[in-house]
């Protein structure tokens, strides 16, 4: 972890959106971006972002376990519930921003807004071993 993230406060910024491997992006998922590129292969680094995605649950626990967000303001404003990737926005739009000093609350919150049961969302669910 850089050290600034571990000194400093974190305010999280996601935009709700279902996600393809993770079911869901939020303020947990958002941390995977905490490294600088330059640990990343192909920047001069070592790591393999693509390792995260081999069980992209648990890697979201892991890496939270280290550090997760003092304040997560979530723009929910419009939201994209079928994919991260160019899926289509939500219709009619959310028009809701989901704010709060819990990460795993706020992200429980906002998965419920795109109809998802946090439940069953491995990181969210708290049925993850480690």
């Amino acid at each position: 972890m850089p050290v600034i993230a571990m000194n400093h406060f974190i305010i999280s910024v996601p935009v709700l959106k279902a996600h393809l491997l993770s079911t869901f992006t939020g303020t947990l998922k958002n941390m995977i971006g905490l490294a600088p590129p330059k640990h990343y292969a192909g920047n001069g680094g070592i790591w393999n972002k693509a390792e995260f995605h081999i069980d992209i649950h648990q890697a979201i626990v892991d890496l939270n376990r280290y550090r997760t967000p003092d304040l997560t303001v979530l723009d929910a404003s419009v939201g994209m519930a079928q994919s991260h990737l160019g899926g289509p926005v939500c219709n009619p739009p959310v028009k809701r921003l989901v704010a709060g000093f819990d990460p795993v609350a706020t992200d429980r919150t906002a998965a419920e807004l795109l109809n998802l049961d946090w439940r069953t969302i491995g990181h969210l669910s708290g049925d993850i071993g480690g």
